[in-house]
């Protein structure tokens, strides 16, 4: 009876063995998977071919044009206040110029998300922020302190569209600009509704 009693004391210790055996592995994998999911900054060089809005432009990656969003930065939409002294700014720095892309991933529309490096070694990231022509991305950079100076000495100097006592953020603007196309959306719906019951009515009148 005490040698089952021992058998099975050390069977179950076997299976918790085993057990925390493969937890251990489980979770060693996992670690492997999230240092593999943290992608190492990626460089390339290219020719500055277009520039879409202040902080979105298209460069030549190996023949090919790659459209390049700057992370850290947002620039004023294209219908905001200074949305195209931004694009201008932008321009004047890059356009036709060959830069370097640390590229830090991609978004969901497959554009590289990463910082660019003029020829004269300045950031263009940084410079859109100090000039006074881009928000510092808070958001998605909390931790870019240098760029959070940048801002607050722009604002300080009221600088570019800091000259304006509370300027709209784009986020914000892009934000109430959806959801007054979505009113307009419905609204326009209403219209044709009221539109058809007019003429379902007019036409039963004739009948």
């Amino acid at each position: 009876m005490i040698f089952k009693r021992a058998k099975l004391h050390g069977a179950v210790g076997l299976v918790l063995c085993i057990c925390l055996l493969v937890i251990a592995t489980s979770l060693e994998a996992q670690a492997r998977g999230r240092k593999a999911n943290k992608r190492k900054p990626v460089q390339f060089a290219g020719k500055v071919i277009a520039v879409s809005d202040g902080d979105t432009i298209k460069v030549l990656r190996d023949k090919v044009p790659q459209t390049v969003r700057l992370t850290f930065v947002d620039c004023p939409e294209k219908r905001q206040a200074f949305g195209s002294a931004a694009r201008e700014y932008t321009a004047a720095l890059c356009f036709n110029r060959t830069v370097q892309v640390r590229e830090l991933g991609k978004d969901r529309y497959n554009r590289s998300l990463g910082e660019v490096v003029l020829p004269d070694k300045r950031v263009l990231n940084y410079e859109l922020v100090r000039s006074g022509y881009a928000w510092w991305y808070e958001q998605f950079a909390p931790k870019a302190v240098n760029y959070q100076m940048a801002q607050a000495l722009a604002r300080q100097k009221r600088l570019g569209l800091w000259r304006e006592n509370s300027p709209t953020p784009p986020w914000q603007f892009r934000k109430l600009a959806g959801r007054n196309q979505k009113l307009a959306s419905l609204d326009g719906g209403a219209n044709i509704s009221r539109r058809s019951l007019v003429a379902a009515t007019i036409q039963k009148g004739d009948d």
